[in-house]
Parts: C-alpha cells; sequence; structure tokens
C-alpha cells in the first residue's frame, strides 16, 4: 500500500504544470514577461509580434492570449474574440534629450509626419532635418497615434520604412524608419538628435529612468506621464487588453483574474502604467 502510495504521488508531481501561451503588443509585454516570472498557478510562454498579429493568432487558436493595445474590431469580435481590460496607457511623442523643443502642437506633429514640416526649425527647433522613427504597421502604437492625428499609414518591409499620409492621401513626402517595437524606436532615437517619434508613455518614463537620453514632449501644452494617463489631461489613451477566443476559462480566466488581482495591478503600475482599480 506504501509501495502504491508512493509510487502515485511520484506519477503526480511528474505531471507537467499548465501552460499558457501569450503574445502580441510589445506595449503590454514587459507587464506579462515579468508576470511570468513569478505566477505559479502555469508555465507562461510569453511572445510579442505586436496587437494584431497576437490578436490573429488567438483567433486561430494557435496561442491562448493575445496581448493588445488597441480595442477589437468588428469583424474580430464577430469571430468571438473577448477582451479583458487589465490596464490604460498612454501614446507619447519623444525626441532625443539634447534637442531645445520641449512641446509641439497636433498640427506641427501632423506636419511633421506627413512631410509638410522636414526641418526642426519649423518646429521650433534648431536647423536640423527631422529624422522621423515609428514602430511597425502591426503594432497598436501606430494605430492609436495615426488615429488621433487624423493620418492613415503604411509600411514598407522590405525598405524598413513607414509612410504617413492624411485620410485623402495627400501629403506623405517623408518616410520614417521602419522599428520592431517601441524599446527600437527609442534607441534610435537616443542616437539621433536629430531623431522624433512615439512610443508608449510607459515605455518612454522607463527608459528615461533607466538614462536612456529620450525625452517625452509636451502635447498643445498638456504633459505626457502616467499622472496624466490617469487623470484624463493627456489626450492620446489607450487600453491595454488580454484577449481570448470565447470568455475566459480555466487557466486562461485564472492568470486574466491574478493581473486584476492587487499583485497583478501593482505590476501595471510599476511599469508605468495605469490600473483599472
Amino acid at each position: 500500500m506504501r509501495f502504491i502510495a508512493v509510487a502515485l504521488f511520484a506519477t503526480l508531481s511528474s505531471l507537467p504544470a499548465a501552460e499558457l501561451t501569450i503574445a502580441g503588443s510589445s506595449t503590454v509585454f514587459p507587464v506579462i514577461n515579468e508576470a511570468a516570472k513569478t505566477y505559479a498557478a502555469a508555465k507562461l510562454t510569453v511572445g510579442q509580434g505586436g496587437s494584431s498579429e497576437g490578436i490573429k493568432k488567438v483567433a486561430a487558436g494557435t496561442i491562448n492570449i493575445a496581448m493588445s493595445s488597441r480595442e477589437l474590431k468588428e469583424a474580430e469580435v464577430a469571430q468571438g474574440l473577448v477582451a479583458t481590460n487589465i490596464g490604460k496607457d498612454g501614446i507619447a511623442i519623444f525626441c532625443n534629450k539634447g534637442n531645445v523643443v520641449v512641446g509641439l502642437t497636433t498640427d506641427q506633429v501632423r506636419g511633421a509626419f506627413t512631410g509638410t514640416i522636414s526641418n526642426w526649425s519649423g518646429l521650433g527647433g534648431g536647423d536640423a532635418a527631422t529624422v522621423l522613427v515609428s514602430p511597425n504597421e502591426l503594432h497598436s502604437t501606430v494605430e492609436g497615434f495615426a488615429h488621433f492625428f487624423g493620418l492613415q499609414f503604411k509600411g514598407d518591409a522590405e525598405a524598413k520604412t513607414m509612410t504617413f499620409t492624411l485620410k485623402d492621401g495627400t501629403y506623405g513626402k517623408m518616410t520614417a524608419l521602419r522599428t520592431t517595437n517601441s524599446q527600437e524606436t527609442a534607441a534610435k532615437i537616443a542616437i539621433s538628435p536629430s531623431g522624433l517619434g512615439f512610443a508608449s508613455v510607459g515605455t518612454v518614463e522607463t527608459l528615461v529612468a533607466k538614462g536612456t537620453p529620450i525625452k517625452a514632449l509636451t502635447l498643445d501644452g498638456k504633459t505626457a506621464s502616467s499622472a496624466s494617463v490617469k487623470d484624463g489631461t493627456w489626450p492620446v489613451t489607450r487600453p491595454l487588453l488580454l484577449i481570448t477566443k470565447g470568455t475566459p476559462t480555466a487557466d486562461a480566466k485564472a492568470f486574466i483574474d491574478f493581473m486584476l488581482s492587487d499583485a497583478g495591478q501593482e505590476l501595471i503600475i510599476k511599469n508605468g502604467f495605469v490600473g483599472v482599480k
């Protein structure tokens, strides 16, 4: 009997832990990746790829949970996808720390990315051509940025460029350097005195705190910060979502519940975002 009990215990202890595959938004990635280090109820395999890519994968059933920093589209909801909001973020416009410019207007940002303004002298700075940098078209950061400023965009993977135009297709004389994510965008601007780009407020705050030589610019006199995202004064905001195929159940639900718990919300705040509680 003792032998049977020991054998049974050995069999149970050798069973693999629950596993969840999660992928998508590079904005949400640092939070979930950090959660994976301490979450004990399941083994988490966390990747990136952008919100749209993650949503495609969860819809196809190749991952358990998608990370997204944009709302689901009607066609995605029609596929049975369900989003759970775990936090809130803003999109910051930023430049190299050494740039004398401290703020831009909405019109100046729109002009810079569509090519009607191609020199920092037109943005209140010195005589230097602007160097635009943008995450690729798979990232919801780009969608959120373009939506707010009334733009549309197109990525060219071969040329490694992004082109922004007004909604009617006019302008677009300039192209931005195309990067894989917000962190690479920031890295390029950190070494480019004339760089101008956009990324998650939380990402910019975190990198600035680590000493990366970049700075967030004010927009129409408003400051980009976690505090301004929380109090609603920063206008360029978006949700942080975990998305499942159907209502989350079992291990997926347990993890999402963890992210909504005090411990999970602490991770959201620790990474420079705003919690939902």
